[in-house]
């Protein structure tokens, strides 16, 4: 939010300091000046930026340092495993945990911004 002209921000300003500020009253504003003021400024609009792909969303999942060191882990294990001639159950387990998590950020940050896209324009 955008601090007053005053220097402080809005919630910070009394409330007579408030409607000095945007050249209101506590009755509210007059016809007059609500129309001047739509035509000086504008409708009062939401501006929705476009989302990430889902490509990005899921890219994104990945991005964490925590979870790029623990596929390096899971690397290590596998080779680990391998040169011992074992089954690579620990590095496969965390795979599967990585993978799992990315699925779930995936699926939530994905359905966040859904409901805003939908929400009417009443102008």
């Amino acid at each position: 939010m955008n601090p007053s002209p005053a220097g402080c921000p809005w919630h910070a300003l009394d409330p007579e300091a408030c409607l000095k500020t945007l050249e209101a009253s506590s009755d509210g504003l007059s016809t007059a000046q609500c129309a001047e003021r739509l035509a000086r400024v504008g409708l009062n609009r939401l501006e929705l930026k476009a989302g990430r792909s889902n490509l990005r969303i899921l890219w994104d999942q990945f991005s964490n340092v925590m979870l790029i060191m623990l596929l390096a882990v899971a690397a290590v294990s596998a080779a680990v495993a391998y040169a011992a001639q074992r089954f690579p159950k620990d590095a496969i387990a965390i795979v599967l945990i990585v993978g799992l998590n990315a699925l779930l950020g995936y699926l939530q940050e994905s359905r966040h911004f859904r409901p805003c896209a939908t929400w009417p324009n009443p102008w």
